[in-house]
């Protein structure tokens, strides 16, 4: 007996929601109806909240690409101080250990960054990476790992302007790096 015979609903199938990346044919984005200035942020309109359509989880703007994704995931591990401690690393240990180091700790950024992006697609929320931890490990872990992140900012800011101090240093040996 099939489950129609036994009276079970089958309900049919449901429209699927728009994929992750790459709209493709779901027609003219509101994004792209904007003008050149506004989708550049070089006007005041480009600061307002977009109307992309209701409420639901399928009208949100999925307008990146998996190159954006790739280009963030690259361009966030990158800092001043990649730079300037590259050059005693070159320096002591010679370019090919430095191409395998960076190839190595590479891999691992762009996976762990682009994992993220996943799970920013996937989940969209209004927050931090550290609320997927408060989702899916425990709320207290995601407490502590946005705590964590605001120290790791206090202390790398002053970091980031040491290394500016010392960069510029090499032009201009009168500047002094703790004043």
């Amino acid at each position: 007996m099939s489950s129609e015979e036994k009276g079970y609903h089958t309900p049919e199938k449901e429209a699927v929601a728009p994929p992750a990346f790459d709209v493709g044919e779901a027609g003219p984005q509101p994004r792209e109806e904007e003008d050149f200035l506004t989708r550049n942020g070089l006007n005041l309109r480009s600061f307002q909240k977009r109307d992309i359509g209701g409420g639901s989880i399928d009208s949100l703007d999925r307008s990146m690409k998996t190159r954006h994704m790739q280009m963030i995931s690259i361009g966030g591990s990158i800092g001043a101080g990649f730079f300037v401690g590259s050059g005693k690393a070159l320096a002591n240990g010679g370019p090919g250990s430095l191409f395998i180091d960076f190839l190595i700790i590479g891999v691992m950024m762009f996976n762990t960054v682009y994992a993220l992006g996943e799970l920013a697609v996937m989940y969209p929320v209004s927050g931090g990476f550290y609320t997927y931890s408060t989702r899916f490990i425990d709320p207290s872990w995601g407490f502590a790992m946005g705590w964590n992140y605001v120290m790791q900012w206090a202390v790398v800011l002053p970091l980031e302007l040491t290394v500016c101090a010392m960069t510029v240093g090499y032009w201009n040996e009168d500047i002094s790096v703790g004043k």
